[in-house]
């Protein structure tokens, strides 16, 4: 099963750029559909979205904490991607 996560977009209307950042994860994609779907996920300048949890692009501090763990443990840089590619894929990535 994948877990999805809601995205709150916001755009500043004097330049134009778009942030984002995420605030809830864990749901499943029909709860993700029905947050999104609701009166109060948007406004002007701003909206509620949401996408598929990817280990990699959305949890990269935790990424980052595990590669450094398994260097100190003296794995090579390509037994460390490997180990944490086998991970993602238990994961369902």
């Amino acid at each position: 099963m994948n877990e999805f996560k809601i995205i709150r977009f916001k755009r500043d209307p004097k330049t134009g750029d778009v942030s984002q950042r995420i605030i809830k994860t864990g749901l499943t994609e029909a709860e993700a559909k029905e947050h999104c779907s609701r009166e109060d996920t948007h406004g002007e300048n701003w909206f509620d979205g949401f996408d598929s949890k990817n280990i990699y692009a959305n949890d990269y501090d935790d990424y980052a904490d595990d590669w450094r763990r398994l260097a100190e443990q003296g794995h090579s840089p390509k037994m460390i991607e490997s180990i944490l590619v086998e991970e993602a894929l238990k994961l369902g990535w």
